[in-house]
């Protein structure tokens, strides 16, 4: 049996995570085989250590040229490399009603364009050339960078022309949204990108087309739902009735479920690819990737459902998700990110190509 060291750079707050990804899927042993892999996880981030990693989890620092060059010789993997919180920014879910509810953006806040938007968006409800579940009354007004659900508020367009934000989202509320138990809710499924890795000459090389890097995005098939706590009824004030963020809900209590049903999955996969191919999209990601193609990068979108369960749309999208409030999602998701992400040390670092076991029946759906 063929021995190999990969080495994890991990923050404090994912040590447990990673400690009960290896201790209950026995990753050391049971994952790859014909291969025992030891897995070595520090603590402390060295720039004198760079060498010795290969893996490095949620880190946020903003690399130097020398320490990018010094990764880039190592071949070292990165979840959340530099400039991808652009993505999070919530202004580019705005020009396709078809992905996401009628959206617009204010650098700066003006009445006049508000009332002229909204008048957009009645004039097609009243036409009957948008989804009637939307509603014509409730509006939701949202930080374009922020999260957690920190500074959003409902609105009737009444309310709209009394406030004086910058920098702000307004975007249609689902006024009719798909239930549980009363409930409101949304849903959470998480995209992986890691770089395509192809066989030259009998050594495996990172692959390439017109000189960009060629990407894999693979979407995970476990979905988290989250749901608020109090009955839905959409004249209700209480942010717990509308907005599913654990920090809204309240730590204290769990909210969070495993959701499973293939006819919105596949719909989620439907919607997912036409949103990672907009241009807007391939511009940022590839900005991001350009100086750094030795990466993978865990992305989380929060979905809304149509009370008739005949479409959904993309609400938020996530660059640095939580991973810790489910244990179930968490190992599942780590576990195999870190399946992918070591196959691919394993071609780059040793060309070798190594295989998974098939008693693990969780996976990702290639995009």
């Amino acid at each position: 049996m063929t021995l190999y060291d990969i080495n994890i750079y991990v923050t404090q707050y994912y040590i447990k995570s990673i400690n009960e990804i290896i201790n209950k899927y026995n990753l050391e042993n049971d994952i790859f085989k014909n291969k025992k892999l030891i897995i070595n996880i520090y603590k402390k981030f060295e720039y004198d250590m760079i060498q010795k990693y290969n893996i490095i989890i949620k880190m946020k620092n903003n690399y130097t040229i020398d320490i990018l060059k010094l990764m880039l010789i190592n071949k070292i993997y990165i979840n959340f490399f530099k400039n991808y919180n652009i993505l999070g920014y919530k202004n580019i879910l705005k020009n396709n009603d078809y992905l996401y509810p009628y959206t617009f953006y204010f650098n700066n806040y003006n009445i006049d364009i508000i009332k002229n938007n909204i008048s957009i968006y009645n004039e097609k409800f009243k036409n009957n050339k948008i989804n009637k579940q939307f509603g014509n009354e409730l509006w939701i007004v949202k930080d374009n960078i922020g999260a957690r659900g920190i500074n959003t508020n409902i609105y009737t367009f009444d309310e709209l022309l009394t406030l004086n934000k910058n920098n702000i989202i307004i975007q249609k509320y689902l006024e009719y949204p798909y239930l549980v138990d009363n409930k409101k809710h949304d849903i959470r499924v998480h995209l992986i990108i890691i770089p395509k890795i192809i066989k030259i000459n009998n050594k495996y090389e990172l692959k390439y087309k017109n000189n960009k890097l060629q990407l894999h995005y693979y979407l995970h098939n476990v979905i988290l739902g989250k749901f608020c706590y109090n009955n839905y009824d959409k004249n209700d004030k209480n942010l717990i009735t509308h907005l599913t963020n654990q920090y809204i809900q309240g730590y204290e209590k769990y909210n969070n479920y495993i959701f499973y049903d293939n006819d919105i999955y596949d719909l989620i996969k439907k919607k997912l690819l036409k949103f990672i191919f907009q241009n807007n999209i391939q511009d940022i990601i590839y900005n991001c990737i350009d100086d750094y193609p030795y990466f993978y990068q865990i992305i989380a979108f929060d979905i809304l459902i149509t009370q008739d369960k005949k479409d959904i749309f993309i609400i938020d999208v996530n660059t640095n998700p939580g991973l810790s409030y489910d244990d179930i999602l968490k190992t599942k998701l780590m576990n195999l990110t870190l399946q992918r992400v070591i196959r691919s040390i394993y071609k780059l670092k040793y060309n070798l190509k190594i295989k998974i076991n098939n008693n693990f029946n969780y996976k990702f759906d290639k995009l």
